[in-house]
């Protein structure tokens, strides 16, 4: 099973991711801020790519608190979403001493429709 686990509820943007090779194949997906939190706990993760806007209660925030809170840091957390939350999930990342990367998915996907 991969390293990597994917916090996206567009199944558009995870084609794309997929078909980019952003990600890889065996990628855990998860589409809700509550299934964020389950699978930071489950396990360590080496990357977690990050939306902020999900479905259902919760956002990426909550994600990004369970990763804060988790007794292991990935290698680098990659927050894709479009959304200037983004920009605060980072600073909150970084000031907890996480690597981050925030790359709004449109600009790791020129061209690509993703709305």
């Amino acid at each position: 099973m991969s390293s990597v686990l994917v916090v996206e509820d567009s199944p558009r943007r995870i084609r794309a991711l997929l078909e980019a090779g952003v990600i890889p194949e065996d990628a855990r997906i998860v589409a809700t801020a509550a299934e964020a939190v389950r699978a930071i706990i489950d396990q360590p993760w080496e990357k977690v790519f990050l939306d902020f806007d999900l479905k259902g209660e919760g956002d990426g925030g909550d994600a990004a608190r369970a990763l804060i809170a988790a007794p292991w840091r990935p290698d680098t957390v990659h927050i894709h979403s479009t959304n200037t939350s983004g920009g605060e999930m980072r600073a909150i990342l970084q000031s907890a001493g996480l690597a981050v990367q925030w790359v709004p998915i449109t600009r790791m996907l020129p061209g690509m429709n993703l709305d």
